[in-house]
């Protein structure tokens, strides 16, 4: 019985990868919803869940994903003076 329950295990993590890949709009909308916390908050996302996320991903071989969850959780605000 576990064995079926975690058989497709990794086809759901490719599921996953689809489905965030398939909303860019997310890359624009995220840091544009974090400008509209309060200040001492914008940055909560970033350093609680982009981090750690982050440092998994790089570990199981998936930088480029941990690169990007990095970097959408940026506020807009700070984006903006690079650009």
């Amino acid at each position: 019985m576990c064995e079926t329950k975690y058989k497709d295990q990794g086809s759901t993590l490719k599921l996953m990868i689809e489905m965030i890949t398939s909303l860019p709009d997310l890359v624009d909308f995220l840091p544009l919803l974090l400008t509209l916390l309060p200040d001492r908050y914008q940055w909560t996302t970033h350093n609680m869940f982009a981090h750690p996320i982050g440092e998994i991903l790089f570990q199981v071989g998936l930088e480029d994903w941990g690169n990007r969850i990095h970097d959408i959780t940026i506020p807009a605000s700070c984006t903006e003076d690079k650009v």
